[in-house]
């Protein structure tokens, strides 16, 4: 398990909204934590309670406190919430891949050189490791176009990189 992914409250919102739609089931979520490690924060916990997400598995899930103190209270300092600011206070973030929906959370982890990914580009990410098929990227990606939550461009452009694949 070499991959290893923290993954935010927007996106956990999200993977909850295309399963309950019926574009994502939950052999793609036990794909994601037989593949990868999942770690959230305790501030992360916290919303995904408050939200009542119900994609994420507890018991799979390494769940860590703020270790970094400086990242954390510098990101609070620069406006973000304690629970995207968590994320900035995970010990050793560099080693892992951030899944965001936030784009302010997502520049801001760009300017710090720290691997960060949106929803849709995780999909195409997964695709190329064999997780999902083509038939399963498209009919994920779709939706997302279709919701406006990746604008047209980005979709033909992550279209296009499926059908070349």
């Amino acid at each position: 398990m070499d991959l290893k992914f923290v993954i935010d409250t927007g996106t956990w919102m999200k993977m909850d909204a295309l399963r309950e739609d019926k574009i994502i089931n939950q052999k793609f979520i036990e794909t994601l934590y037989q593949c990868a490690e999942i770690k959230i924060t305790h501030e992360i916990e916290d919303e995904l309670k408050y939200h009542e997400v119900l994609s994420y598995d507890k018991m799979k899930t390494h769940i860590t406190p703020v270790q970094n103190q400086l990242g954390f209270e510098r990101a609070l300092k620069d406006g973000y919430d304690r629970a995207d600011a968590s994320i900035l206070g995970i010990k050793l973030i560099e080693e892992y891949i951030i899944l965001t929906e936030d784009r302010p959370l997502y520049d801001y982890c760009e300017m710090y050189n720290l691997n960060v990914l949106f929803f849709a580009d995780f999909i195409w990410l997964i695709l190329t490791f064999g997780w999902i098929s083509k038939n399963r990227a498209y009919k994920i990606l779709h939706p997302l176009q279709s919701l406006k939550n990746i604008s047209k461009f980005r979709y033909k452009h992550l279209i296009k990189k499926i059908k070349e694949y």
